[in-house]
């Protein structure tokens, strides 16, 4: 048995045994006695998509099928475990953010990671701050240049188009760290319409900051490009 196959064998083993004790089922299929079965484990894969906006946001993946079904467990289903296989895909966005907030004008000592912030109402009731969790799975740490703004609106904007979520979020944040002068790249977990992260930038950028790029876990379809629209490239990984 080679040393892949091994390894494998054992990480099947092992997630048995934990069944046996710990009942969970699949978050992505539901599958019985899985927390991520290896099927749904292999469906999230990164596609790291440029959005077109006034300001480049890298997605991971499409939030759709199985993606989608993991992060709302993530979030939403008491399951802050699973940040551990949505890393890599949120790593591959960010990097692919992080290089374009290079190419246009963020050098390594004025670039600063700033996390879309959760309403304190969410925390207390997820537990966990799901961007931040992700960012600490992916191996990085943003700073929180942004709080939530006291009387900002809130609640659900599921059903809402891209003008209600633009007017929902505005005055949604106020910035609290050093902004002025820095080179800032936003994290998020979903876009939708972007009006979130327009509302973040338009905030820091009132502060003095340059929102070079986002970083987000994943792009809903009304946020992917039409195939004939030509979506910005990623520059070169330098070699």
């Amino acid at each position: 048995m080679r040393a892949g196959q091994h390894a494998a064998w054992l990480r099947e083993v092992v997630l048995d045994a934990v069944a046996l004790i710990l009942p969970v089922e699949c978050a992505g299929c539901g599958l019985p006695d899985r927390d991520l079965c290896s099927d749904c484990r292999d469906a999230l894969r990164s596609q790291s998509l440029v959005l077109p906006g006034g300001f480049p946001i890298v997605a991971g993946a499409r939030y759709e099928r199985e993606l989608r079904a993991v992060i709302l467990a993530f979030k939403d289903g008491d399951r802050p475990g699973l940040a551990r296989a949505l890393a890599p895909l949120f790593a591959a966005a960010l990097e692919g953010a992080l290089r374009l907030a290079r190419v246009n004008g963020g050098g390594d000592d004025t670039l600063v990671l700033c996390p879309i912030p959760s309403r304190a109402r969410a925390v207390r009731r997820r537990g966990f701050r799901p961007v931040e969790r992700l960012a600490a799975a992916a191996g990085v740490r943003g700073e929180r240049l942004l709080v939530p703004a006291p009387h900002a609106r809130g609640g659900s904007q599921k059903s809402f188009g891209a003008s209600e979520r633009a007017e929902n979020t505005r005055g949604a944040f106020r910035v609290t760290g050093r902004a002025r002068g820095r080179h800032v790249v936003l994290l998020d977990d979903v876009v939708t319409t972007g009006a979130t992260l327009r509302e973040a930038a338009r905030e820091l950028e009132r502060a003095g900051a340059i929102v070079a790029a986002a970083a987000v876990l994943a792009a809903t379809p009304r946020r992917i490009p039409n195939p004939k629209e030509t979506p910005t490239e990623l520059p070169p990984s330098p070699s």
